[in-house]
């Protein structure tokens, strides 16, 4: 990876998306990490990340981040990786009406308006402009994640339809990983017992999805492989 390279991540104050912030600072890149949490509750204390707090479920996200980036002094976005989402677990019948609009405004609705937001600033760049949307292996649907398999397959079918329209003005790609041990269950409220040890480990994760955006390829999977099988089989959680 070059230096000189301007990344923007969002959801990028845990899990993945704080690992990708992190990756990407050790490759001398400049980045740009939104969140919801105030600054003073993330690790973001340094010159060399910009921290924006912007909340995916509010209609003014997507301006609030242009408006930051600007006053960064930033003329262009070389990575553009859409990686904030949230999900709540449960029987889709006892799913709020809020909970719902909660899911598809942070997962579907969101990306799409801060994608066309910035979608100049992204053909700004020379190299040309790339966005990465995180997707789940859930489009396939994922009982008791009703709502956010619902979300993510939208989110699927406007990568495609962004793809085909875009050609030669940006380079757009989804990636679904499938479950990474990271806080996302928990927050949820699913309890995955023993299944957990046969997640991808963060780290690992981590770096096959920084690959998969180097090589730029249109559509991926992260799913659990022989790696994850074997440590579970072997009774090692993830890390171990």
């Amino acid at each position: 990876m070059d230096n000189g390279r301007n990344v923007l991540i969002t959801g990028g104050t845990d899990g993945i998306g704080l690992l990708l912030v992190r990756h990407y600072l050790s490759a001398s890149a400049a980045v740009v990490a939104t969140g919801r949490r105030p600054v003073d509750e993330t690790e973001f204390n340094t010159d060399n990340v910009h921290y924006i707090q912007a909340d995916q479920a509010r209609n003014d996200c997507s301006d609030n981040i242009l408006q930051s980036v600007k006053q960064l002094g930033w003329n262009r976005i070389d990575n553009l990786i859409l990686n904030a989402g949230t999900g709540t677990v449960g029987d889709p019948a006892d799913e709020s009406a809020e909970a719902i609009c909660n899911t598809i405004s942070v997962n579907l609705a969101a990306p799409i308006t801060i994608l066309q937001t910035l979608a100049p600033l992204l053909e700004a760049s020379g190299r040309p402009g790339q966005v990465t949307l995180i997707g789940s292996t859930a489009i396939r649907g994922a009982a008791q994640f009703a709502s956010y398999s619902a979300s993510k397959a939208g989110l699927e079918g406007f990568a495609r339809a962004v793809a085909s329209e875009w050609t030669g003005r940006i380079k757009v790609q989804i990636i679904h990983p499938g479950p990474i041990a990271t806080r996302m269950h928990e927050k949820a409220q699913l309890k995955v017992g023993f299944a957990r040890r046969f997640f991808i480990h963060p780290d690992h994760a981590t770096n096959r999805v920084a690959q998969i955006i180097e090589r730029g390829t249109p559509r991926a999977f992260l799913s659990i492989g022989p790696r994850e099988i074997v440590s579970g089989l072997l009774g090692r959680g993830p890390g171990q």
